[in-house]
């Protein structure tokens, strides 16, 4: 069921059904215990705490930093990218932070204008 009365092809909820279906308030989630849980589950244990942090910090300056670009996604299902690739680096025998940082490397550098890499 749609609440979406402006779509093309929708319609709005009869008012009989207002008192049945309450309002619901969405809330963007906080990245960075997202993060920590999905290094933890991609194997970096202990370490994902303090990755995370320094892992959403990054990220922030990147959004900050860098040229506003539209090809260059920075939410959650990127953040998955980077760590599922993190992991691959980490079974090789990588160092944790390093194979956080070289999956970022290996994701975003072909995506990020010549004047934002010089930042990094």
């Amino acid at each position: 069921m749609t609440m979406n009365p402006g779509y093309a092809g929708r319609t709005a909820l009869p008012k009989a059904f207002h008192k049945i279906f309450s309002h619901v308030t969405m809330e963007v989630p906080s990245a960075e215990p997202i993060m920590q849980v999905m290094l933890y589950s991609h194997g970096f244990g202990v370490a994902s705490d303090e990755l995370s942090k320094q892992f959403f910090a990054s990220l922030v300056d990147f959004r900050q930093k860098c040229s506003p670009v539209a090809h260059i996604d920075l939410g959650l299902r990127a953040i998955l990218a980077i760590i599922r690739s993190a992991g691959s680096f980490l079974v090789k025998g990588a160092d944790a932070t390093d194979s956080v940082f070289s999956a970022i490397k290996l994701n975003y550098d072909s995506l990020y204008e010549k004047e934002d890499l010089a930042l990094y």
